[in-house]
């Protein structure tokens, strides 16, 4: 099918940009340190339950709104484009501001003072947190626009936050600076 189509490409090229700058930048641990799910009793259930959870919120819940709220339907689109009404640059604004406030709302942890959201602010403003927000919005927005739909962009946004959270959890410290080559 189309969708599975766009959620696949939209993926592949979301790893291929996304890994290599979360290990050059420190924000994701070496192979050796990755966290595999274990047989052991509670683990798996316990990363099936957050996969799960993860789906309906952040997944869905931010693509409802960042996405099928804020965007165009790609059928409008494609009728706006085709009759010139907007032109292309319109387009990408409407994307960038999407972006941006996609970023800006992810900056949410800030505002609550309860004690794990306070450990975890440090993640959440990091520069290379941000841009991989940024590179995730962006393959949403492509998936959507691709498709139409929301089961897709919220499964395209779902997979690599799953992943993250199973196997490369948020620290309550920043991340240490990457090292330098001389």
């Amino acid at each position: 099918p189309p969708a599975a189509r766009a959620v696949g490409a939209a993926l592949a090229l979301f790893a291929l940009a996304a890994f290599p700058f979360a290990r050059a930048t420190a924000f994701a641990p070496p192979v050796r340190q990755w966290r595999f799910p274990r047989a052991r009793r509670g683990e798996l259930a316990h990363q099936l339950r957050t996969a799960a959870v993860a789906f309906v919120f952040p997944a869905l819940a931010e693509e409802l709104v960042f996405r099928v709220l804020l965007l165009p339907h790609p059928h409008q689109l494609r009728d706006r484009i085709v009759t010139a009404a907007a032109p292309r640059s319109h387009v990408l604004r409407i994307l960038t501001l999407n972006t941006a406030l996609f970023c800006a709302y992810h900056f949410e942890p800030l505002f609550h003072t309860h004690p794990r959201n306070l450990r975890l602010r440090a993640t959440f403003v990091s520069p290379p947190f941000v841009a991989l927000a940024a590179m995730l919005s962006v393959a949403c927005s492509a998936v959507y626009l691709t498709t139409g739909s929301l089961i897709a962009a919220a499964v395209t946004h779902w997979i690599p936050v799953a992943i993250w959270l199973n196997f490369f959890p948020p620290s309550p410290t920043p991340p240490p600076p990457p090292p330098r080559r001389l």
